[in-house]
């Protein structure tokens, strides 16, 4: 057999390696024609050319996406900093500060704004959906000059993003998991319910944690890390840190899907739903929406993955 010492195996580009496999063939006798073009023995040499370039770059790849530093690809990038135990921030709704104030047909003592009340506001020409995130409870007060009994709300902020529920239940198949559909969600936004079965109406809400420091088999908690397709993954306890739901549990999740920056620069608000039974209200804005962001980049995970390893919640002293 032809001795190969002419051989490089370092050359990334296709000419080069079909010059790589003309030098060997050099080295021997047996096989002419090679440096014509024209011939079946250079045609063959472009195939095992064209052959070896796609497997040098797949294999270049490869190597890349092993790694934190060189990974290009996203779902890479998360999957390293999931082994870092580091969450990518996800995208963040645009908020604003309202007052609002009801008008009763009646004379009650208090009216309460639910958790995820909307309002609504047209920005750039685009409708967007804001909403509370919490439970607001306007009392009644009179009014310092008139004396009047009023509704008026303190400063109320609310959220950008469509309101959306998902629902899930537990088998076996999906090993207590439950991927959430959108990758525009904001996951401060995220609430997650359990409840026994599709019969039943109680819902339990389970709370989001980051650490197995105070759970108990009974604590109603759940993790939520990155998945493929820059989307989120809700997971729970074992049955030893953190409850273990059951099978045939029904699972909801409840959260708002962010438009990132095109939910800012807000300025009129409008009550959507009904206060306490109550439509007469008047909406006062006391700050544009505002803080709309997009999810973290590529760039700000690679280089605050490692760092937040490093530090794992230690303070300095």
């Amino acid at each position: 057999m032809a001795a190969n010492t002419a051989t490089t195996v370092v050359d990334l580009d296709f000419d080069k390696i079909k010059d790589n496999l003309r030098n060997f063939l050099r080295s021997q006798a047996n096989i002419k024609d090679y440096d014509f073009e024209g011939s079946n023995i250079s045609t063959i040499l472009d195939v095992l050319s064209y052959n070896t370039y796609l497997n040098n770059f797949y294999a270049n790849m490869i190597a890349n996406e092993m790694f934190l530093d060189s990974a290009q690809i996203k779902d890479s990038i998360i999957s390293h900093a999931k082994e870092l135990n580091y969450l990518p921030s996800s995208c963040s709704s645009a908020n604003a500060k309202i007052k609002i104030k009801v008008n009763p047909t009646d004379n009650p003592g208090s009216v309460t704004l639910n958790k995820w009340h909307k309002f609504s506001s047209s920005i750039n020409g685009k409708s967007k959906t804001f909403s509370t995130d919490s439970d607001i409870v306007i009392t009644k007060a009179a009014n310092t000059t008139t004396g009047v009994a009023e509704w008026i709300s303190g400063e109320i902020e609310i959220y950008e993003g469509q309101i959306v529920e998902e629902f899930f239940t537990v088998a076996a198949a999906n090993n207590f998991t439950a991927t959430l559909s959108n990758a525009d969600i904001d996951t401060d936004s995220l609430e997650v319910k359990v409840r026994a079965s599709n019969t039943s109406s109680v819902n339990a809400v389970w709370s989001k944690v980051d650490t197995l420091f105070g759970l108990t088999a009974s604590s109603n908690s759940y993790f939520i890390e990155p998945t493929q397709g820059s989307k989120y993954k809700i997971t729970f306890g074992d049955g030893i840190f953190g409850k273990k739901p059951v099978l045939g549990n029904i699972i909801e999740a409840k959260y708002r899907i962010s438009s990132k920056e095109e939910g800012n620069n807000g300025k009129t608000f409008t009550n959507v739903d009904l206060v306490s039974g109550y439509s007469n209200t008047v909406v006062t804005t006391i700050a544009n929406s505002s803080g709309g962001t997009d999810a973290e980049s590529i760039d700000s995970i690679k280089q605050n993955a490692p760092k937040s390893f490093q530090v794992q919640e230690r303070g300095n002293k």
